[in-house]
């Protein structure tokens, strides 16, 4: 149950209707989808220049001149996206996507550092590697880079003593928080260690911070310097004017500048991180080597199971496998890209150039009753097996 504080009163029912009730999660779940989809409010162009104004909780200053278009929050709201003590200058932007905020970033050291190599520690997502990929610019280990990249969907927190060896040399660090609650104790640690350098945080805030409601229509970036801020920030929000980036304020719920609403999702996100770690501690049990390899990420908001054999080629179409299999088992399950939502979210692809096929499971909330997806994904490994000896038996 949840204290509804935040203005959704006309989509609840009475009863909930004073923000003191306690309302039941999937009502006021059931309450932010309808907010969205009836959401009209004041496109970007139909505010004056200089504007501020406020929306719910939200308080920002909207800015549209001809080398400008952007909004720009408060630096009051900026602990919501998990800026806390920073001795520096701030300055936060919404992007109408996690993308938007990531190509953003890369463009930045492209265009204005001129960078052409950053150094990485883990796997980076792959929409920044095809980003990376259209500026002309490579991952690479740890060098002579002056740009560090870290991701939270793959960075864990044993490599931080590798960090401690080179993160002298480096000048701008450009964060990925996406799978990072807002309180992430590895976040702050490695903010921490880099307050004296120029940071870049990016992050897609539809998947946790709005749970997946609003998929791919929101995201922000936050700048944290220590010189130049006004030349910094003019120089991103140019970027993002020219890429695209900018958000409609259709997209911005007042929500979503709401203290007691990301304790919500905090909740929401635990719930998320017991399913998976039960799924880790039975993956113990699994013994399909020759087949496939688990491997669980820090942050459990998802977990990956790599297919070894060729037969399964890119995995699309055990990924089909897979959806038939939740469904078997009651669980409602979406096949697409991204993580956070109410239902199972399934997604396949190549790392790299690699021929091994990837999935990527992330458990929905509320669906692991009678552990329906551990015996879910138990039976999908049989499956395989039998895919596995129809395929051979067809060569």
């Amino acid at each position: 149950m949840t204290n509804l504080s935040f203005v959704l009163k006309k989509y609840l029912p009475e009863s909930a209707q004073d923000s003191s009730v306690a309302i039941a999660d999937d009502v006021l779940i059931d309450g932010i989808k309808k907010h969205h989809a009836s959401s009209h409010g004041r496109r970007l162009t139909s505010y004056t220049p200089g504007e501020s104004f406020s929306l719910g909780n939200l308080r920002a200053s909207f800015v549209y001149k001809r080398d400008s278009l952007s909004l720009e929050v408060e630096e009051s709201q900026l602990p919501l996206w998990g800026v806390n003590d920073y001795s520096g200058e701030k300055k936060c932007f919404l992007t109408n996507s996690g993308q938007a905020s990531l190509f953003a970033g890369l463009t930045y050291c492209r265009s204005i550092l001129n960078v052409t190599s950053i150094a990485r520690l883990s796997p980076v997502y792959i929409g920044a590697r095809e980003g990376a990929e259209v500026l002309g610019m490579k991952f690479e280990q740890p060098g002579d880079a002056k740009v560090l990249w870290l991701c939270s969907s793959s960075f864990f927190k044993e490599l931080i003593i590798y960090l401690r060896k080179f993160i002298s040399g480096i000048e701008v660090v450009l964060i990925d928080t996406t799978c990072w609650s807002l309180d992430s104790s590895l976040l702050q640690e490695l903010m921490e260690m880099c307050a004296d350098k120029t940071i870049i945080l990016m992050r897609s805030i539809s998947k946790l911070d709005m749970a997946g409601i609003e998929y791919g229509s929101l995201g922000s970036l936050v700048l944290l310097t220590h010189d130049d801020v006004e030349e910094k920030s003019a120089q991103l929000d140019k970027i993002l004017k020219i890429t695209g980036g900018a958000p409609s304020l259709d997209d911005i719920p007042p929500y979503l500048f709401d203290q007691d609403y990301h304790r919500f999702l905090s909740s929401r996100n635990i719930e998320m991180e017991k399913i998976t770690g039960s799924i880790q501690e039975m993956a113990k049990t699994w013994t399909y080597p020759e087949l496939v390899t688990t491997f669980f990420p820090e942050h459990k908001k998802y977990f990956f199971i790599y297919l070894h054999s060729h037969e399964f080629g890119d995995g699309k179409e055990i990924l089909n496998l897979l959806s038939r299999t939740f469904q078997i088992y009651e669980i409602p399950v979406k096949a697409i890209a991204s993580f956070g939502f109410e239902e199972t979210v399934i997604s396949a692809f190549k790392e790299n150039d690699s021929d091994v096929g990837i999935l990527r499971i992330s458990p929905g909330r509320g669906f692991d009753r009678d552990h329906a997806i551990h015996k879910a994904v138990a039976y999908f490994f049989e499956l395989l097996t039998h895919y596995r000896m129809k395929f051979n038996e067809r060569e």
